[in-house]
């Protein structure tokens, strides 16, 4: 079926066939440097299955629902606090941007909006990584 099908699409890969869900790596799992498979949809809802050795290992499941979901959002995934795990990321087009850390595949805190009108302006997207 087209849900099982995974296909490269530039810019991570598309879990659904329709475009919706984009997942991208590489995260980390607790303890390790093996990537995990994240899922984010344009409705706001992600997902988290574990990985260990290459392999599925925990499908966490859905650990959020209606979140960056707003007209011109979009999720992405750093280590924002220095863990060396994946936290989550909504920015959006208007320059802002609000985090959430990620604990053991888990939601662990949210730190709301971090920064505001930066990188709002037209045809700006938002990178995130250690440089």
């Amino acid at each position: 079926a087209d849900q099982d099908r995974a296909s490269e699409n530039g810019t991570g890969v598309d879990l659904g066939g329709n475009g919706t869900s984009l997942a991208e790596w590489p995260w980390y799992t607790p303890g390790g440097s093996t990537a995990d498979l994240m899922c984010d949809d344009s409705a706001g809802n992600h997902w988290v299955y574990l990985f260990e050795d290459g392999r599925p290992s925990q499908d966490r499941g859905q650990i959020k629902t209606g979140w960056c979901s707003h007209g011109g959002s979009y999720t992405q995934h750093a280590d924002v606090d220095g863990d060396g795990m994946a936290d989550m990321i909504c920015d959006d087009t208007d320059g802002r941007h609000w985090v959430y850390l990620i604990r053991d595949g888990k939601l662990h805190q949210d730190l709301g909006q971090v920064k505001t009108g930066w990188c709002g302006h037209s045809g700006a997207y938002t990178q995130w990584a250690d440089v």
